[in-house]
């Protein structure tokens, strides 16, 4: 998870507390909580949307990150932050991903990685019906599917197949030697950007402001 501490603001900080240390404390904490939540629901709304989400549009210059098939929802809802301390000088905020499972999926999308098999020949990848509208695996792996079966299509890729009635067939999978994820992510980049950072400072002053009745 990444830090908010309060050096990034010592300056304005110093001010409030030779004033009254209590109602600083007061306004630096609601601060930063409000800054924290300001920057989480932004990038779950921008970084961690789909492609296909409605608000992309020509006139919308970061277009969403994730196909349908890339698993946005599960970085989204489980973005989080979390506040600690019980003074000024030791107060933190922290915005990332707590679980060990979705911080290591974070961590792939924001520096890249090549992913390959460790127990079989293959990857396989889900596609379209394989997935809810969500973008999450309707079923934990191909080996839980009834009725399939292993065929290359047109294209040349080995597919992982199903059956639906008498004539109906499904693709499921796709199987890969390897996939590449790129590094696309930019969690760290778009926290520390002068946006983000002037965003903190004008959230921190104005709780402040509001703590000294001002």
């Amino acid at each position: 998870m990444i830090d908010l501490r309060v050096k990034l603001y010592q300056q304005r900080v110093n001010v409030a507390l030779a004033k009254a240390p209590k109602a600083a404390y007061r306004g630096v904490r609601r601060g930063f909580q409000r800054a924290l939540i300001e920057f989480r629901h932004e990038f779950q709304s921008e970084r961690l949307r789909k492609s296909g989400d409605a608000r992309n549009s020509p006139n919308d210059p970061r277009p969403g990150l994730f196909s349908r098939r890339g698993g946005a929802g599960g970085l989204r809802s489980a973005l989080t932050h979390k506040l600690s301390g019980n003074s000024v000088e030791t107060l933190e905020g922290k915005v990332g991903w707590i679980s060990d499972e979705h911080a290591r999926i974070a961590w792939v999308h924001e520096e890249g990685k090549t992913i390959r098999p460790t127990r079989s020949m293959y990857l396989t990848v889900p596609l379209p019906e394989a997935m809810t509208p969500a973008g999450v695996p309707r079923r934990p792996g191909a080996r839980h599917w009834e009725n399939t079966f292993v065929a290359r299509a047109d294209s040349g890729h080995l597919i992982i197949w199903q059956k639906r009635g008498k004539a109906r067939m499904v693709a499921l999978y796709v199987l890969r030697r390897s996939v590449r994820i790129p590094a696309r992510l930019e969690f760290v980049k778009t926290f520390h950007s002068r946006e983000m950072t002037r965003k903190r400072m004008r959230t921190l002053n104005k709780e402040l402001s509001k703590a000294f009745g001002k």
